[in-house]
């Protein structure tokens, strides 16, 4: 089984005919005079391809680094990070109920023909994943395999304020063991002091 990604919450839709709705008329007159395009319809089915590749590109993020970020914040987890905890050969099982992880990304596409930039568009992207019942595998400071037991997301895709695509998935199939090699690393709790 592949790795699920972006990609796979905004499965279905297509990125690419919202070129019209990403890049003004100008860009795509400019598109059309730099890339000697015959028309500046020609110029918005270069660009149309040219946002097919990008979105390839920007929605190829692992769920599962989200999900790891957002684990390696929380404050418990961290606790094996330090300590006994951290020096001991044993694997600890740390157990999260069900729980949400959000997430926002703010990629941009930028156009260029022929090595001049036409314009540049920031996409935002929201992410919202309901993770069922996990387990990690802990040893060391690091999270060495997870158990999910389920997960569903939902996303939306927006620009210039305007939402583009909202997606809410199905279950997301993950393996039930996960194994991440040498281990992500959690980082140890700050430690404050007022003086």
């Amino acid at each position: 089984m592949n790795a699920q990604t972006l990609a796979n919450v905004f499965a279905g839709p297509r990125l690419e005919g919202l070129s019209t709705q990403l890049f003004s008329l100008a860009d795509m007159e400019k598109t059309a005079n730099l890339a000697a395009a015959q028309s500046v319809d020609g110029a918005r089915n270069l660009v149309g391809s040219l946002v097919a590749t990008a979105k390839d590109r920007l929605l190829d993020v692992p769920l599962m680094d989200i999900m790891l970020g957002a684990w390696t914040k929380i404050a418990a987890i961290q606790e094996y990070a330090i300590g006994d905890k951290l020096i001991s050969d044993e694997t600890h099982k740390f157990m999260l109920s069900e729980h949400k992880v959000t997430s926002k990304h703010s990629p941009k596409i930028e156009l260029y023909v022929h090595d001049s930039k036409v314009s540049e568009v920031v996409i935002e992207i929201a992410l919202t994943l309901i993770v069922a019942t996990t387990n990690l595998m802990i040893r060391k400071g690091r999270i060495l395999e997870v158990r999910l037991s389920g997960c569903k997301a939902s996303g939306k895709l927006s620009c210039h304020g305007q939402t583009l695509l909202e997606q809410e998935s199905t279950e997301l199939e993950f393996p039930a063991r996960i194994k991440l090699g040498d281990g992500i690393v959690i980082p140890a709790p700050l430690e404050i002091s007022v003086a």
